[in-house]
Parts: C-alpha cells; sequence; structure tokens
C-alpha cells in the first residue's frame, strides 16, 4: 500500500510539472479568461486570457479586437503574425499581459490561438 502512496505522489508531482512546464507566465502563474471591461481595469503586467474578434488591423502590430464587452487595442509581434496571419472577424484566444500607460490600457499579446 505504500509503494501505491508514493507511485501516485509521483505520477502528481511529475504530472503537475510537466503542465506547468510550458508555461509563459511568472511563477507559473495561470490567468483566467476574462472580459475586454475587465481587462481595462486591471493593473500593468497583469496575465489575461481573452476571448473575442479581431475587428480591424490598425497598424503592423496593433489590432482592434473586441469581445461582449468591449474594445481594446492589441498588440501582436510581427513574429507571431508571420506564423499564423490575423484577418477581420477572426475569432481569436489571446494570451498576454496587460499594458497599462497614462492613458490608454492595452494587451500585449505573447501568444494566440484561432477558433
Amino acid at each position: 500500500m505504500r509503494s501505491l502512496h508514493l507511485s501516485l505522489a509521483t505520477l502528481l508531482t511529475i504530472g503537475t510539472t510537466a503542465l506547468f512546464a510550458d508555461s509563459a507566465w511568472p511563477g507559473n502563474v495561470k490567468p483566467k479568461r476574462i472580459s475586454v471591461k475587465h481587462a481595462l481595469k486591471l493593473q500593468d503586467d497583469t496575465p489575461v486570457v481573452l476571448d473575442g474578434t479581431i475587428i480591424k488591423q490598425l497598424d503592423e502590430e496593433h489590432f482592434l479586437f473586441q469581445d461582449r464587452t468591449g474594445k481594446i487595442i492589441v498588440e501582436i509581434d510581427d513574429d507571431l503574425l508571420e506564423k499564423r496571419p490575423l484577418k477581420p472577424r477572426q475569432k481569436v484566444r489571446l494570451f498576454g499581459e496587460v499594458d497599462k500607460e497614462l492613458h490608454k490600457t492595452t494587451v500585449e499579446v505573447e501568444h494566440f490561438t484561432t477558433r
């Protein structure tokens, strides 16, 4: 019985470590999906996950993103876009951090998935 408990504990430890090994978030923080309305109220550098739609491209790396609660400008590095270009009305899940400046709040995207 003792070896069964040790085996289970080892599996849980290995599984949990593997699950978080690829995390892009500091301290293995797993951000929750939130709304644009909520993201606009968060502090700088807060990890976020947003589900919604790309409305339009504003310049090389900036896009207008919208969910059911509002709109926000998101910054997606061109190296991410080379692998997977985005187009208007495309549904996406964005993983990034809030970038709070004096008069505006944006999201700096670390990676994204399309739907």
